[in-house]
């Protein structure tokens, strides 16, 4: 076995890697002559091979390296023991992840509340004589050394010797390497800076440190250090030496400024775009440890440094500002299909929280004052806390605890309402512009909401307005209405009906189907029920009032095409039992009458159009409903409802239907045919369906029914 003695073992990444390392340990050890096994834990055959207790520390911190490397680096390593016989044994553990660096000192207090890096070597520092960490380009070393006591002070390892001045270029030139592979790998600025720290350390030795100028002309802010629980101040005073545009080694005042064992230090300044961004600090506690050829050899580093912050600054610039579009189009997505301001308001909260503050509330104001519409907060449990914060029915009067921005909604000059953000400081510019865009956006909406809301509630009134009562009576008849506009949102069309009283003993009914769809078409149904009401009462009969209605549409038509089919009929009681029916039917379906023994007919002549021509010529139909006939009525929504290329009324299909109704009651029947309408075809109507359904009591029979 050559001398020093070595043994060197591979483990893959495997949760039992720490034991197995171990085991290696103890078995080379103990083939070393340094331990006995059977003794060190029986305690048998008198004295241990392991009295001061040497091995269980190499094993311990074996342990320790090996569990730091598998949690951090996350790869398969191999541990390599070397011994000098008499003098000392160390043990390598490297792994296959060489930007990961291990800090050389314990993490400060915030860093671990922050659950950023773990506790360090802390065993390894106290417990070995010597330890270190090595970079190469595809793998990492950490070792550790222990003297062998009673052994003069020992060398290094042979790995860890330093390089003899032929191999010093390679050295420096991996640490080129390693700070370009730093650099290039890109990430968030605060984790790069992190990164750049700990190779600058490496290649200069001392501690780095990365200061960044804020808005304190004063002072620099430190962003990032190598030092760990040693690292500077917060806030260094920015003095004469980090506004020179080279480096510069720090006088001893300078020097002070970066804690009380700081006895050198050299400063190159962060030059990006023209001006100082801040400086690279090297700080060592040995006197003169830094000088000239430092500073020279700093100087290009910290501009490669500054290059890539600049690059990063812009990089988060950019990611900021495509953020904020992404957000702003996803904002103006969601808010464009809202018509209530309310759910507005809650929307806009809601889009925020937690993206841009911790809580925001939204007030909403109109003729009857201002009101608090919505709160969010990333906590639900503190919504009610933000809440009791802010007035519910008025506008704060000024700034509220916790506001970080308040933000007005208009539309033009009018106020609409108001956007509170929380947060412990006054938010940047960027996001005050994304605020104030989305504030735009929501004006525009809570606008476009309002207009909505007057015009749905104004045309709710026209409706409601235009609909006659649908519990029409007609003495000594039964009436049945069935009434469906086509589409979710109508409640009231093109298709229209009436039942009215029209003098002594008579009563009118109004079948009829307007031109087109919608508000146009229920504009000329209820001119047309209107003039048909003051026509009938003013004692004009059928065909008369078809005539007058029929020049009334045509004064009124002016640049549109305002006509109407319509059946229109009137009944009076019929001596001997049932009612006289007279009946004009005006570019409508002709209704069906059924009669007793379920025979069914068309009962009247179609005639032309309402509103076409200026002599349409109207005249009337008259016949006798006997108790237990009935007189149905239908709009084309029933007559011509579609499947496929059949309509429902084709080969008399709505009489057959009609038919099978024989001794039912005007209401069931006008169900049945209601029914039977939607089960003809699978899809939604897209025409109004209307129904009107006329029928005699049936006669009793002499001694029952």
């Amino acid at each position: 076995m050559k001398i020093p003695l070595e043994s060197r073992a591979a483990f893959p990444n495997l949760p039992n890697t720490a034991a197995a390392a171990r085991r290696f340990v103890r078995r080379t050890l103990a083939e070393w002559g340094l331990w006995d096994p059977v003794s060190a834990e029986t305690g048998e055959g008198g004295e241990t091979r392991d009295p001061d207790g040497t091995a269980a520390d190499i094993e311990l911190l074996t342990s320790e390296l090996v569990t730091n490397a598998l949690v951090h680096a996350g790869t398969g390593l191999d541990v390599v023991c070397r011994c000098e016989p008499g003098a000392w044994v160390s043990v390598e553990v490297e792994d296959r992840h060489p930007t990961r660096t291990v800090p050389d000192a314990p993490p400060r207090r915030k860093d671990l509340a922050r659950g950023r890096g773990g506790r360090g070597l802390a065993l390894t520092r106290v417990i070995a004589d010597a330890w270190g960490v090595t970079y190469a380009r595809s793998r990492k070393t950490v070792w550790f050394r222990i003297d062998l006591r009673g052994a003069a002070a020992a060398p290094a390892p042979p790995a860890m010797i330093p390089p003899a001045p032929a191999e010093r270029e390679e050295t420096t030139d991996a640490w080129q390497r390693r700070l370009r592979d730093t650099l290039e790998g890109g990430g968030q600025v605060t984790d790069l800076l992190d990164r750049v720290a700990q190779v600058v350390s490496g290649m200069f030795g001392g501690d780095a440190h990365i200061l960044l100028t804020g808005a304190d002309a004063a002072h620099l802010d430190l962003a990032a250090s190598s030092a760990g629980a040693s690292a500077p101040p917060r806030r260094v005073p920015s003095g004469e030496a980090f506004q020179r545009p080279g480096a510069v080694v720090l006088d001893p005042p300078g020097v002070r400024a970066f804690g009380g064992s700081a006895r050198s230090a050299v400063v190159a300044p962060l030059l990006t775009g023209g001006r100082t961004a801040g400086a690279l600090v090297l700080v060592s506690a040995r006197e003169e440890a830094f000088g000239e050829p430092a500073a020279r050899a700093l100087e290009p580093v910290a501009d490669r440094v500054a290059a890539t912050l600049e690059r990063a600054w812009l990089a988060e610039a950019e990611r900021a500002h495509r953020g904020g579009l992404s957000f702003l189009a996803e904002a103006s997505d969601l808010l464009s299909g809202i018509l209530d301001e309310r759910l507005i308001a809650a929307l806009t909260a809601q889009l925020l929280v937690p993206r841009v503050a911790p809580w925001s509330a939204v007030y909403l104001t109109g003729p009857e004052g201002a009101r608090l519409a919505h709160v969010c907060h990333a906590d639900e449990r503190r919504v009610d806390d933000v809440r009791r914060l802010l007035p519910a029915g008025a506008l704060p009067a000024g700034a509220v605890p916790g506001m970080a921005l308040s933000l007005p909604i208009r539309v033009g000059p009018e106020l609409v309402g108001l956007l509170l953000l929380g947060g412990g400081r006054a938010p940047d510019s960027g996001v005050v512009r994304l605020a104030e865009d989305l504030c735009r956006r929501v004006g525009r909406a809570v606008h476009i909401a309002r207009r909505y809301t007057r015009e749905a509630a104004i045309s709710s009134m026209l409706q409601r307005s235009l609909m006659p009562a649908r519990d029409a009576t007609i003495p000594g008849v039964e009436c049945a209405i069935v009434y469906e506009p086509a589409g979710p949102d109508s409640s009231v069309g093109g298709d229209f009906y009436d039942v009215h009283q029209a003098g002594q003993g008579a009563w009118r009914f109004a079948l009829g189907d307007a031109c087109g769809h919608g508000p146009e078409a229920a504009g000329v149904t209820g001119m047309a029920r209107t003039t048909l009401r003051l026509l009938a009462r003013e004692g004009y009969g059928i065909a008369a009032t078809l005539g007058r209605l029929n020049r009334a549409l045509l004064d009124d038509d002016g640049d549109r095409d305002q006509f109407l089919s319509l059946v229109y009929g009137e009944l009076r009681p019929a001596a001997g039992g049932g009612v006289s029916c007279t009946i004009a039917c005006a570019g409508h379906p002709p209704p069906l009458r059924m009669l007793a023994d379920g025979n069914v007919s068309r009962i009247a002549t179609q005639q032309i159009l309402v509103g076409i021509t200026e002599t349409p010529g109207f005249f009337a139909e008259s016949f006798l409903l006997r108790p237990g006939d009935t007189l149905v009525c239908a709009t084309d929504g029933v007559t011509e409802r579609r499947h496929g290329g059949r309509q429902l009324d084709d080969d008399d299909g709505l009489a057959i239907l009609l038919s099978h109704c024989r001794r039912l009651g005007a209401r069931e029947i006008a169900e049945r045919l209601r029914d039977a309408t939607h089960a003809f075809s699978p899809d939604a109507p897209i025409d109004d369906i209307a129904l009107l359904v006329l029928q005699p009591p049936h006669t009793p029979r002499p001694g029952g029914a």
